[in-house]
């Protein structure tokens, strides 16, 4: 069941977040995206802390 699911990942969240499991590895690094969009990191730093910078979309379960 859908609630189950949802009640399942915060259990998982707090395990990582109080060190109960390892914490997950990051799909890639700084250097990598830096590499990938041909800026360089101080470049990339400035853009990201703007205050009009991309946020990360989430989306939960079904709700696309």
């Amino acid at each position: 069941m859908k609630h189950e699911e949802y009640g399942a990942l915060w259990k998982d969240y707090w395990a990582r977040k109080n060190g109960e499991k390892p914490q997950r590895k990051p799909l890639r690094s700084f250097k990598e995206l830096c590499d990938e969009l041909n800026v360089s990191p101080a470049s990339l730093r400035g853009k990201m802390s703007r205050f009009n910078a991309p946020k990360p979309i989430l989306n939960f379960g079904d709700n696309k």
